[in-house]
C-alpha cells in the first residue's frame, strides 16, 4: 500500500511539474539569437531557463557557479 501511494505521489508530482514548464513566460530577448532553436529546445527539456523578468540574456558571461545552481 505505502509503495502504491509513493508510486502515486510521485506521477503526480512529475505531471505537474510539466504543467509549470509549459505555462512559464516567454523568453523576451532570444528572437533574434543565433541559438535560439537551441535554447527554446533546453528550456522545454528544463535544462536552462531564463531569469524571472523574463530574459533569458544569452550573450552574458556565466560563472562556474551559477554553472552548478
Amino acid at each position: 500500500m505505502k509503495t502504491r501511494l509513493s508510486a502515486v505521489v510521485i506521477v503526480l508530482c512529475l505531471v505537474l511539474s510539466m504543467a509549470v514548464t509549459a505555462f512559464a513566460a516567454p523568453l523576451t530577448d532570444i528572437e533574434n539569437h543565433w541559438a535560439k532553436e537551441q535554447i527554446k529546445a533546453w528550456v522545454e527539456k528544463g535544462l536552462v531557463d531564463g531569469y524571472e523578468d523574463g530574459t533569458f540574456r544569452p550573450d552574458h558571461n556565466i560563472s562556474r557557479r551559477n554553472l552548478w545552481l
